[in-house]
């Protein structure tokens, strides 16, 4: 009997960036990981793409549950998605119901 894997089959990795200390005493940049959710690739709708210039592969909309952690996502947090690193542009809680948040990022470097 198959089994139907549903829309959250994906996943991606939230880091926090981190100016730590090395043994020399130099600052060096970490990535650590605080998060790896299911979520669900959304389509981007072409206005939307149009809106913000950028091209169909760069831009990404992830839907996932709720997590108080996502909502207000900080500046120095970044998405690993199959090996590509995003910017997090924005967090939509949808309906303000604590249920579903929307993602929107767009691939480093292309913004």
């Amino acid at each position: 009997m198959a089994m139907n894997s549903g829309k959250m089959r994906h996943r991606f990795k939230l880091y926090k960036i981190t100016n730590d200390r090395d043994d020399s005493g130099e600052y060096t940049a970490n990535r650590n990981l605080i998060s790896f959710p299911w979520c669900e690739i959304l389509k981007v709708s072409d206005t939307e793409e149009s809106s913000q210039q950028i091209s169909n592969n760069q831009l990404i909309k992830f839907g996932l549950r709720y997590s108080k952690q996502l909502e207000n996502p900080s500046a120095d947090m970044t998405v690993e998605f199959r090996g590509d690193d995003y910017v997090i542009d924005s967090v939509e809680n949808v309906g303000m119901m604590n249920e579903k948040l929307i993602l929107i990022a767009h691939r480093k470097g292309n913004h």
